[in-house]
């Protein structure tokens, strides 16, 4: 019997739409599907999805590697008055490289995006374990539409990492898991429709071994200045 895995990790039955997949399997045997998605945004209108599973499709993680959305309009002579299927993915040198057409800018223009491979979800790194815990800066800083997150832990800990405005709002909580020890990088994506949030933000990563975790103050906390440009 067919064993059916849900690629789009939003829930079932919600009511938004993806369509038009491409799929890719990268050098490293990763397979990488993208596709239009309207769960951003309404339903006369679209974002592009990335999805990778390293386990041959049982699970998947993704980002959203449009920074904008658009609302698809026929496009003549494709005859039915189709937007047309033109997207696609490939690999090199460690980057996937998705490509989709949209028209935000008026006509239909071919659009790109370079995602590290190791950044699509969480990775643990191939190093050594690290001997203690770390948060590094973020990597674009100031971003749009899109920055690296990396950061150690030394012994299977409870890990949280969240996004703060400066009033310490809580605005994305990134992990909140237990994690086995390593390197971590995680893709932070910052949707340009979500201006209420443009500005000055802050990272902050708190991880508890399991073995102290019901030890009061037995925690390692650091935190981090980011901004995201208009």
């Amino acid at each position: 019997m067919v064993s059916r895995h849900h690629v789009n990790q939003d829930a079932l039955n919600n009511g938004k739409i993806q369509y038009f997949p491409a799929l890719h399997v990268d050098d490293d045997g990763g397979l990488n599907v993208i596709f239009y998605d309207d769960r951003t945004t309404t339903s006369d209108s679209t974002g592009v999805f990335l999805a990778r599973s390293t386990d041959g499709g049982d699970s998947w993680t993704e980002i959203e590697v449009s920074d904008h959305n658009f609302k698809p309009v026929p496009i003549g002579g494709l005859g039915a008055g189709y937007q047309g299927d033109n997207i696609d993915i490939i690999s090199s040198d460690g980057q996937l490289l998705p490509m989709w057409m949209d028209n935000s800018s008026g006509t239909y223009q071919i659009w790109t995006a370079k995602v590290a491979i190791d950044a699509v979800g969480i990775e643990t790194g191939e190093t050594a374990v690290p001997s203690g815990f770390s948060l590094d800066q973020n990597y674009p800083n100031p971003f749009n539409p899109q920055t690296n997150i990396r950061y150690r832990i030394a012994e299977h800990s409870f890990v949280k990492l969240s996004i703060y405005n400066i009033l310490g709002d809580l605005v994305k909580s990134l992990v909140s898991e237990t994690q086995a020890p390593g390197e971590k990088v995680i893709l932070l994506g910052w949707h340009q429709s979500n201006r209420s949030t443009l500005g000055s933000q802050r990272i902050y990563f708190i991880s508890s071994p399991q073995a102290m975790f019901n030890k009061p103050g037995a925690c390692y906390s650091s935190a981090n200045q980011t901004k995201v440009l208009k």
